[in-house]
């Protein structure tokens, strides 16, 4: 039935001679406009027309000539002169000349081709209505005193323009123009007095009357006027039982009564509207159909509570979040519309969106985030549910606030390790430890400062890196190193390396390297020295937690993933270290302040079970502070394991 009901609104559109849109009025002016065509006869009143040969495009201005643009191409071909003059008008001196005139044009626009005298600037009053400054649209008519010409597309202006310029003008142009002094009309249907209002929003109604008014010159259409109504998320539907009431004035009511709006939501009314005019000038008549349509939307709400957001992945304020989290979720109180929810998210990164169902909308990152980043995220108050109810972003009840969520991203995860950490060198001897940062757990390219600290007792010399500045890739690794010599040190040297990153934080590695030279005497034969020592199996260090390599003889400390054996480096401690090493048993290198190496934050008790001193280690220990140390190392449960004279006496 609306089909049938469709169909017949359409027989009655199309079974009156030429109707026309204003998209009609516009295609077939801009070709008088944009016309290419080259000068043959000159005429040497206006410069523009007084170079044989010269291209111009736009056909040219004529007083009282109102050729086609396939007429002007012919008689530019003949011989007739572009641009006739007012003062030089006459029937005799008209037909020496080609081009059209500003009524010419505007008439031929309208198609009014059947009259043989154009509507004049003084005619249009008489076919047309006036449209209130500002809301002019393309296809309306600006009058004014001896001239008219057309409101364009994006606000320029076709005009059939007379004006003498040697860069413009006498011919019709597509151009931007003042309008002081003329008065835009328009042959068009107006629409006026639209109800609800639009934007109205409407709260708790189940039935509404859907009216506005009509403005037209001549008379509406048999059947002239058809409501198109969209609800949000569905199609478009035909609405029949209309009624069109005159109102005198060429204004006419026109009504939808007692319209179903139960389901709430946005409502969008579109209407088309058809008007008849004729316009009859001399012995020509013509008679046009002019068809306009207009849209609206309102609101009804069903249910006026707010909708709100009832969580977010992340939440608000989560830290450590992955660079590479995707994605982004927030959820909602109610059923959303995506038209007004998705451009009310903003987010300080690329983006695109996608909704699962109708409350929860997913933000997924064009590239991965940066690390170490506070992020806020806004959903402003323009987001909307379904039933047309604004975001209440700062769950007071009340519609309005935007809502905002923040979260911190991850450090980059990066290793930077020393090898060797910790060394026993003789005097005059050198190592070159290798300083390795290691990118295997990076999800993007960062920056690397390093900072090289040595923390020189004397008789150490040191070369610092050759290369602290880096860029370090994902899966990559970048090494580098640095020299220590022993130049006749008794104590021990300590190295750092440090990376800032971005977080605040610091990835550090520290190597600890001491010479046995201070301790000649202590050795097991006690009047001989054993010489240079060479070791046939490793010393397996491990200051990283992780399981162990071997689990054979030894395991790691629970809950740490660290070797729960600790070698004290001083005096002869590498002698144990190696001994270990070649049943595959990791140890921890413990500094003599009994910190453990790499880990500041780990205390030993929590992770050393047993704790070797070589021989000679306590030589030169006797400080209070280490003696209480020691002492509450083995109160909470630690055991020593010390070498055949480790100088007790000294300590003691």
């Amino acid at each position: 039935m609306k089909f049938l009901m469709l169909l017949t609104g359409l027989i009655s559109f199309t079974l009156q001679g030429v109707v026309l849109s204003r998209e009609d009025v516009i295609y077939t002016a801009l070709p008088y406009a944009y016309h290419p065509w080259s000068v043959n006869a000159i005429n040497t009143r206006y410069p523009i027309y007084s170079i044989p040969g010269l291209n111009i495009h736009g056909e040219a201005y004529s007083f009282g000539n109102k050729h086609t643009p396939p007429e002007f191409d012919t008689e530019i071909a003949a011989g007739k002169i572009p641009r006739n003059w007012q003062d030089n008008y006459s029937q005799e001196n008209r037909n020496q000349y080609t081009g059209i005139d500003c009524s010419g044009f505007v008439s031929r626009s309208f198609k009014a081709d059947e009259l043989v005298d154009w509507i004049g600037s003084s005619d249009w009053p008489n076919y047309t209505i006036e449209v209130e400054e500002g809301e002019q649209k393309e296809g309306d008519v600006w009058c004014g005193s001896g001239h008219v010409f057309l409101e364009g597309e994006f606000g320029y202006k076709l005009e059939a323009n007379p004006r003498d310029d040697p860069i413009g003008g006498n011919r019709v142009q597509f151009l931007s123009r003042g309008t002081r002094r003329f008065t835009a009309r328009s042959i068009f249907p107006q629409f006026r007095n639209v109800y609800p209002s639009d934007k109205q929003i409407l709260d708790d109604i189940d039935m509404i009357d859907i009216s506005l008014r009509i403005n037209v010159s001549g008379s509406i259409a048999p059947g002239g006027v058809r409501m198109f109504i969209t609800r949000s998320g569905e199609g478009e539907e035909f609405v029949g039982e209309t009624s069109l009431t005159d109102e005198g004035d060429n204004t006419w009511e026109f009504k939808k009564e007692d319209f179903d709006v139960s389901e709430g939501g946005e409502y969008t009314v579109r209407i088309i509207a058809r008007n008849d005019v004729t316009i009859a000038i001399g012995p020509g008549i013509v008679n046009n159909g002019y068809k306009d349509e207009y849209s609206w939307s309102f609101i009804v709400n069903q249910d006026s509570t707010p909708p709100m957001v009832v969580s977010t992945d992340p939440s608000d304020g989560t830290k450590d979040v992955s660079i590479d989290k995707t994605p982004i979720t927030i959820t909602f109180s109610k059923p959303m519309d995506p038209a007004t929810t998705t451009p009310a998210v903003s987010a300080p990164f690329g983006f695109t969106t996608s909704w699962d169902g109708d409350k929860t909308i997913n933000l997924h990152p064009n590239d991965y985030l940066e690390y170490c980043e506070d992020y806020s995220i806004t959903i402003t108050d323009n987001a909307m549910s379904k039933d047309g109810v604004q975001l209440d972003g700062n769950s007071d009840g009340d519609a309005g606030d935007p809502y905002i969520f923040t979260l911190t991203t991850e450090a980059p995860d990066i290793k930077l390790t020393i090898d060797p950490a910790v060394a026993n060198i003789r005097e005059r001897n050198s190592i070159s430890p290798d300083v390795i940062t290691n990118g295997s757990e990076l999800k993007k390219e960062i920056d690397c400062n390093m900072d090289f600290d040595t923390h020189n007792p004397g008789g150490w010399s040191v070369s610092g890196l050759s290369d602290p500045s880096f860029s370090l890739s994902p899966g990559g690794t970048h090494e580098d190193n640095f020299t220590v010599t022993n130049s006749g040190a008794s104590a021990a040297l300590r190295v750092t390396c440090e990376i800032p990153r971005d977080c605040g934080d610091i990835i550090s590695a520290e190597g600890y390297y001491w010479s046995e030279e201070g301790h000649r005497k202590d050795h097991p034969d006690e009047n001989q020295s054993p010489g240079k020592m060479e070791y046939p199996t490793p010393w397996l260090i491990r200051t990283q937690s992780s399981p162990a390599k071997t689990t054979k003889i030894r395991g790691v400390s629970p809950g740490l993933g660290l070797p729960d054996i600790g070698i004290l480096l001083s005096g002869w401690a590498d002698g144990y270290g190696h001994i270990l090493g070649r049943y595959g048993i990791e140890t921890l290198p413990i500094k003599p302040d009994l910190k453990i190496l790499n880990n500041p934050d780990v205390d030993i008790s929590d992770a050393v079970k047993l704790l070797v001193i070589g021989s000679a280690g306590l030589k030169g220990f006797n400080s209070p502070t280490f003696k209480q140390d020691l002492e509450d190392y083995v109160v909470n449960g630690g055991n020593l394991l010390m070498g055949r004279r480790f100088t007790q006496i000294l300590w003691i």
